[in-house]
């Protein structure tokens, strides 16, 4: 099964165009058509269960309908992010059809990356072997599950970094300068590695100096300037990064790159980290052989240098979530596959095929029994969507309620309300109202929590319930309940 598998001599070197056929740009383009038509198909199909995006899209989303009418405002809500509002700005033009578009955008991102793990282990030399293992353990990790089914954007991430690490091994520069630019739309991390590529490949290549330089431009263009046009300040991003911690991340540790160091870490299982220790050790061993499999050992420093910048921006003040390790661990789950690679090819050819199959079995069990427990948490928020439109109809729609007063409801669901109602995000409370009139969206957003905010906040005010729904309770305050 495993004889006809490239060995981890075989890898490609990092910066050397791979020896082609002269057909290959076609046949390159049509595996791209392939793969992202895929990938948009299944994530289509996924509608077909109850979807919603939460908190960070919700915000992208709302933020797209406002640039579409020419009306940004970004004084509150998550850090701004371009590519996402690039996608939602489009969608704003279909309406009420813009959350599934996007979900369709993120989901899409996530099970392309899958299969870019799959393609960069075999590149690698891990063999069908262990890029199975990498793409398994990476489509089954309970994080990627989640992050990708409520339209979180770090499936689109590793999609844009996996794919750029995978074109420029097959010699696509181009390309990958393009997807580099992509993921430093996505987060501030990707920034140097994008730089640095950048100022190699205007090194080394003059015909692609012109577009290195126009995406350079469009970091600072990108990121900076709607921020300035939405709240007048254009550093609002990162200060929002650094004020509004959310519970229990990085970023609240007495010791932030500690805790850095010990969130990536309990990120993978054991057994990754061991096939990674294994890979790395190999690539360096190969140093006394005439061919090293640089691309390995840049991948580990990618990863440890991406880890890095995490910890370093946590100490600084910023949150340090545990998402924005995404990006490094399925880097880390593609090197646990060249790792599980190397160790079977010194087993007897005979154990070969029973261990590969207990290998991929355990990794396949272990992360789908992981993603399960999450799944009743993600189905609640799922289910907030629809629960919420059918709530407000039955309180008398959304002109009848905003005449009430201002919108009040659970915080992390501010975006969504603000979307549902066709106002701006401030326009929507969570804490205190200029006032005693309120509309207030009372929501349970986990199977766990109590419906929030809670009624004692309105204590000796004339209150009325308009609606009460499985997830939803509408009740109006003040002049509307008498």
């Amino acid at each position: 099964m495993l004889a006809d598998d490239p060995t981890i001599d075989r890898a490609v070197p990092a910066g050397a165009a791979p020896e082609a056929p002269q057909d290959e740009p076609r046949a390159a383009r049509h595996g791209l058509r392939l793969l992202v038509g895929g990938a948009l198909a299944l994530a289509a199909l996924s509608l077909l269960a109850p979807s919603s995006p939460t908190y960070d899209p919700w915000a992208w989303i709302v933020w797209g309908r406002e640039i579409a009418h020419l009306d940004l405002v970004t004084t509150t809500g998550p850090s701004w992010k371009p590519l996402p509002v690039l996608f939602t700005t489009v969608f704003s033009v279909f309406g009420e059809a813009a959350p599934s578009l996007w979900l369709v955008v993120a989901r899409a991102g996530a099970i392309a990356a899958v299969a870019i793990a799959y393609l960069l282990g075999r590149v690698l030399g891990a063999g069908r072997l262990g890029a199975a293992v990498a793409a398994i353990a990476l489509a089954t990790a309970p994080w990627w599950t989640v992050n990708g089914w409520l339209g979180n954007s770090e499936g689109l991430l590793v999609a844009c970094v996996l794919g750029a690490c995978l074109a420029h091994l097959h010699g696509h520069r181009r390309l990958a300068f393009a997807l580099a630019v992509a993921a430093g739309l996505l987060r501030p991390e990707a920034w140097p590695f994008l730089g640095l590529y950048g100022l190699w490949l205007f090194w080394r290549q003059r015909e692609e100096r012109a577009a290195v330089a126009a995406g350079l431009l469009l970091l600072p263009l990108l990121w900076l300037v709607p921020e300035q046009l939405g709240s007048g300040d254009l550093l609002r991003a990162s200060s929002r990064a650094q004020t509004d911690l959310t519970p229990g991340s990085a970023g609240r540790a007495d010791q932030p790159a500690l805790e850095i160091l010990r969130d990536f870490w309990a990120l993978l299982p054991l057994g990754v980290w061991v096939g990674v220790f294994v890979a790395v050790g190999v690539a360096i061993a190969a140093r006394r052989r005439r061919r090293v499999p640089w691309p390995v050992i840049a991948l580990a420093v990618l990863a440890a240098t991406w880890v890095g910048l995490v910890a370093f921006m946590a100490s600084r003040g910023y949150s340090g979530n545990q998402r924005y390790l995404v990006a490094p661990g399925a880097i880390v789950l593609v090197l646990a596959g060249v790792g599980a690679a190397a160790v079977l090819r010194v087993l007897p050819r005979s154990l070969q095929p029973l261990v590969a199959l207990g290998v991929l079995a355990a990794f396949a069990l272990t992360g789908t029994l992981d993603s399960i427990d999450a799944v009743p948490e993600t189905r609640a928020q799922s289910r907030l969507t629809g629960d919420l439109e059918g709530a407000v109809e039955r309180a008398g729609g959304t002109r009848r309620l905003r005449s009430c007063g201002p919108l009040v409801t659970e915080p992390l669901l501010v975006p969504q309300v603000a979307w549902r109602f066709g106002v701006h995000l401030q326009e929507v409370f969570y804490a205190s109202t200029p006032g005693p009139d309120a509309a207030v969206m009372r929501a349970q957003v986990s199977p766990q929590l109590r419906p929030y905010p809670p009624a004692s906040r309105y204590e000796g005010l004339p209150q009325r319930m308009l609606a009460d729904a499985p997830r939803w309770e509408i009740v109006v305050v003040g002049r509307c309940a008498g």
